[in-house]
């Protein structure tokens, strides 16, 4: 007798897909199911091909979520992980997307320590010579910018909107620049 192996329905004539779904679960997979796993592989892809960090983490975390929509989904019956990356387990990819999302984090807080450092020492300063600086770091600690796995001129911006969106730093236009400066709050 065929079950489903998603809402476990059976029948002597329920016909079933090569995932084993019903017609019903089927329709369900295609609607919420396949749209997380475009999504997936479009994070994924977006993640490999750029270099801002802000950016980076917030696809990761999008992909993270695309990928426990289609868990709960799955059961133990369901070969999910094929319709995504046939080479990899469900955990595999999860903890690997994890882990990249936690070094995007441990590099966007290395470039955040940076700036409060710069912005203590200078008081204020613009998004130029906060990179300026940051890559003067990189020198000093033996390597080039060349070296990061992200473009710090691509990353900083939004590193200093969500510094400022938290009140941590204060943004002000001075004649025609933007200056930043630690917010005294």
């Amino acid at each position: 007798m065929a079950k489903c192996a998603h809402c476990k329905k059976q029948g002597l004539f329920l016909k079933l897909n090569t995932m084993k779904l019903c017609d019903q679960c089927q329709k369900e997979y295609e609607v919420t199911i396949v749209p997380h796993i475009e999504r997936w592989q479009n994070n994924v892809e977006f993640i490999k091909q750029n270099g801002n960090l802000a950016e980076n983490l917030s696809y990761a975390l999008d992909a993270l979520e695309s990928l426990s929509a289609i868990k709960e989904f799955g059961s133990t019956e369901i070969d999910i992980i094929n319709a995504i990356d046939s080479t990899q387990r469900f955990k595999e990819v999860y903890d690997w997307l994890d882990d990249i999302t936690d070094l995007i984090g441990g590099m966007i807080d290395q470039v955040e320590k940076s700036i409060f450092r710069n912005l203590r020492k200078l008081e204020t300063a613009t998004e130029d010579d906060l990179v300026q600086a940051f890559i003067e770091s990189v020198r000093q600690a033996g390597a080039t910018p060349s070296d990061l796995p992200y473009d710090i001129s691509k990353s900083i911006h939004s590193i200093l909107n969500n510094l400022v969106d938290d009140e941590h730093i204060v943004k002000n236009k001075i004649g025609d620049e933007y200056r930043y400066s630690i917010s005294c709050d």
